[in-house]
């Protein structure tokens, strides 16, 4: 694990997290208007707002992929890092991490390409590529917020399976947030945890906010194949305060409506 610092030097009173992962360019169940909805909020908020790359742009089937692998896939390989590549470069400013997810880790076994870490080069940010997972720190005002940021992974496709791997991200690392994608699911869980100090009687309670980051992908696919539940579309933002510690989760569907 890597310790990355964000670029952004504003002085807002708050700014937005923008969690984008499992976004599946070249996945025939892509739909780019979740996507679209994200980078307008980014358009209008641009000095406000920084990106964590979550893994799964790319959708990546390989003939020993789970489901119909290849016979899923809208368009090949190349194209999908392509696409990937000319939809973020714009942004790279904003960008904060880049981890890489286990679609992206099918390339990876198969042929040792790293195409994450080649990703982060071609859009000219590979300071900020985080490999597996990463912490990354966000000074806003006097306040440094540090978040846990990694793609993820479970042991089952309930919603239980998804929180308990957020939760399990608490015994790697202390941070204020908790960043996780992979399950396709979009949700946020609050907490809080009790913090010793050097004088008085009394602990402090720090606030931690966990967060299921969501997708670009419709139903259909190995989702209705194994049967999986319907979940919300699209992604979040997170709101971070400069003169309070404070953390907001928001649908984005809902700043952009």
């Amino acid at each position: 694990m890597i310790q990355l610092f964000s670029r952004y030097k504003g002085n807002y009173k708050s700014i937005f997290i923008v969690p984008i992962g499992d976004v599946h360019f070249g996945s025939k169940y892509f739909n780019r208007k979740y996507l679209d909805n994200a980078l307008r909020f980014i358009d209008r908020n641009r000095n406000r707002c920084r990106i964590f790359l979550m893994g799964d742009l790319l959708e990546l089937a390989t003939k020993t992929s789970v489901g119909r692998s290849v016979y899923d896939e809208s368009y090949p390989t190349q194209k999908q890092f392509e696409v990937a590549v000319e939809t973020f470069k714009p942004y790279a400013d904003l960008i904060d991490v880049i981890v890489e997810g286990n679609h992206e880790e099918r390339i990876i076994r198969d042929t040792s390409f790293e195409i994450t870490q080649e990703f982060a080069h071609r859009i000219g940010r590979y300071d900020a590529y985080g490999k597996f997972n990463a912490i990354v720190n966000i000074q806003v005002g006097d306040l440094m917020y540090s978040s846990y940021v990694w793609h993820g992974a479970t042991s089952g496709t309930k919603e239980t399976s998804a929180i308990n791997g957020l939760l399990s991200m608490r015994e790697k690392a202390f941070c204020h947030m908790y960043f996780m994608g992979h399950t396709h699911k979009l949700f946020d869980l609050p907490r809080e945890i009790a913090v010793p100090t050097t004088c008085g009687n009394e602990v402090v309670k720090m606030k931690q906010l966990l967060v299921n980051t969501g997708s670009a992908l419709d139903d259909g696919g190995y989702g209705d194949q194994k049967g999986l539940a319907y979940t919300r579309k699209g992604f979040c933002a997170v709101q971070i305060f400069a003169e309070q510690r404070k953390m907001v989760f928001h649908y984005i569907d809902d700043l952009v409506a």
